[in-house]
């Protein structure tokens, strides 16, 4: 959950894993991905994405921290107040579109969290 890989990491993480894994499972390794990371429900193979897991996972934390009184609420409350501090709006930004305003945000955890569910209908 502690983890900010993009897409082409993850690629590069998985495509090794899926070069070795798939002739076990008597697949081609050129098997298109898009079925491989389906879902069962959809008849695919039901391969977990690193990216969307790992998204739902920052999304999971932010949550579960939300309304605790530990040291992750507290980090998470201030990184929240610092992107929308550095945004300069009185929306929450979980609401405004990444595209746009998040060339303002300082780096870090939230604001990639804040890039990867922006194009998702998900909001905080």
């Amino acid at each position: 959950m502690a983890t900010t890989l993009t897409e082409e990491d993850s690629g590069a993480i998985m495509w090794p894993l899926l070069q070795a894994a798939l002739p076990k499972c008597r697949l081609q390794k050129q098997f298109p991905r898009k079925v491989m990371f389906g879902t069962k429900w959809s008849q695919d193979i039901d391969t977990p994405s690193i990216s969307v897991t790992q998204t739902v996972q920052h999304v999971q934390t932010i949550i579960q921290h939300g309304h605790r009184s530990s040291p992750s609420h507290d980090l998470h409350v201030h990184n929240m107040e610092a992107i929308q501090c550095h945004l300069g709006s009185e929306i929450p930004f979980w609401e405004l579109p990444f595209k746009l305003y998040g060339g303002l945000a300082p780096e870090g955890w939230m604001k990639f969290t804040w890039q990867h569910l922006s194009p998702t209908s998900l909001t905080l």
